[in-house]
This record gives structure tokens, sequence and C-alpha cells, in this order.
């Protein structure tokens, strides 16, 4: 269903944006208010989005010698569908001294929703979309739900609490993935499960600072990590912290970069990397 839904998308984009043709002929058309506008900058490449054509976003860089970023945007959105978002065009080919060089002074991506820190139910919507399994742990195990409440207590958004352990389990797999037996690492590199169906809710719990935080109680460390390991072991059966952890382990993307303000939705709640931040100076 996921493929079928792209490709009528792409057929769309094909048919309406006549607008492409406009940044093909001349980059900085997108600084003509009448047809583009900006509606995000960063320090490296700046975002606009095509008037009259919802769903899309252009990011141009702002320095020719940073196309890399969007050479790798192009790349990760194929390798890594699930996590990034589509890209549908990018700066026209030529043919150079190489062979044919293809320009990404400008890629034109699918545009997604930002879940900022304190877009609570957006980020609890996107956590039960995309990662029922591990919530439903963290509800239902007693070391799981111990470790979490923790993490209630002294984080001061609700977001981070869920979202750091996440991210603290990636990081436990991209350091000790290659120490698994050649059982553990089978089991889960087989072809990931359905996710089990139905969600549990997460329960309210202090966060830092409210009341009750300052009851909950410490958590070994030896817990801790063991929590990791089995969110770890749990999330590589899911395509979305799968193609996570790889991006992380084997692309290098920053893992402590993708987080509230850079983590998204799409319009039917996936999750998704609003910027996968990979930089190469040697890229030309």
């Amino acid at each position: 269903m996921n493929k079928l839904f792209e490709n009528w998308r792409g057929y769309l984009f094909e048919q309406e944006a006549s607008w492409v043709e406009d940044l093909k002929k001349d980059t900085w058309v997108v600084l003509d208010k009448t047809k583009f506008k900006e509606i995000g900058s960063g320090a490296f490449r700046t975002v606009y989005a095509p008037l009259g054509a919802q769903g899309y976003v252009v990011k141009v860089i702002q320095n020719p010698r940073d196309t890399f970023m969007n050479f790798k945007d192009v790349e990760l959105s194929n390798k890594y569908p699930d996590i990034v978002p589509k890209t549908y065009a990018h700066g026209p080919c030529r043919k150079g001294e190489a062979g044919e060089e293809c320009g990404h002074e400008w890629i034109v991506m699918e545009e997604v929703n930002p879940i900022d820190i304190k877009d609570k139910e957006l980020f609890i919507e996107m956590m039960k979309a995309n990662f029922p399994d591990i919530i439903n742990f963290l509800v239902t195990d007693k070391k799981g739900r111990k470790v979490l409440e923790r993490y209630m207590a002294t984080r001061a958004f609700y977001i981070m609490a869920i979202w750091e352990l996440i991210i603290e389990s990636i990081n436990h797999g991209a350091e000790n993935f290659k120490e698994y037996t050649s059982k553990e690492r089978a089991k889960i590199e087989d072809e990931p499960e359905p996710a089990t169906p139905g969600v549990l809710d997460i329960p309210d719990m202090p966060l830092m600072n409210e009341p009750g935080s300052e009851e909950v109680g410490m958590v070994r460390w030896s817990d801790t990590k063991e929590i990791y390991k089995r969110i770890f072991d749990i999330g590589m059966q899911n395509n979305v912290y799968r193609q996570l952890f790889k991006i992380v382990s084997v692309d290098e993307a920053d893992i402590f970069d993708i987080g509230p303000g850079n983590i998204a939705v799409d319009d039917r709640s996936n999750f998704k990397i609003l910027d996968t931040s990979i930089f190469d100076n040697s890229f030309n």
C-alpha cells in the first residue's frame, strides 16, 4: 500500500510540477515571491515552498561547495525510504569531463510536519504508529517501566524522556552489535516481523520538578543497560528502527542530531528525519 501511494504521488508530481522547469532554468527563481515562499533557513541551506503546490519543499544550498548535503539527502531517501523524506527532483545533469554530472544546488523533497519538543500529542501519535512494540515493552515490563519512570523524573519534557531511551538503545547497538553471537545476529537480522496490534497508552508519570518526581527511586546502571539492549533487540524487528540504526552505524548520521526539532511525520504519521546533516568536506 505504501509503495502504491508513493507511486501515485510521484505521478502527480510529474503532472503538476511545472515550477520544477523554472528551477532547472534558474535556481534563484526561488527568490520570486510570486512563485516561492521561504519557510526555513539553516547554516548551509534555505528551504522554500512552491506556492500553489502543497506537499513539497525545495532545499537550496547557500554555498556551491556544500552540495554534498543535498547529494546525500537524495542518496539516503532512496536507501532509507521509511525514515528519510522522499526526493522528487534535483538540479539538472550535465556532461562533464568525468561523464554525466548531476547538480545538487537544489532538491525537491516531500514536505513533512516537524515535531517540536513541546508537541506531546503529535509525538505520542508518531510513537504509536512507528514504535508500538517498544511502547508496549516499556509499559508492561517491570524493569522497563521503572527505567522509563526514572527517565521521566529527570527530564523536563515528556518527549525527551521517551526519545532518549530510543537514542540510547541505538547507541548500545552501534557499540555492541559486533559482540552479538551469530545466533543473536540472525534473530534480529531476519525480516522484520509485523508490529503487535494494539498499542498501550503510556501512563502519566511525573516529570522533573513536578510533584512526585523526587520520590522516584534510582535505577541500577546494569538494569538501565539491560533495557537499552532489550529495546534494541525489539526495535530491530521494526523497519523504522532498523533503518535508524543503519543510518547511524553505516552512514554516520549523528544520532544526537535526530531528536525534537529534527524529527517529523508525514501525512500518514510515518516517522521521518527532517535533516540528515551528513557532511563531507572533500565532496565537490
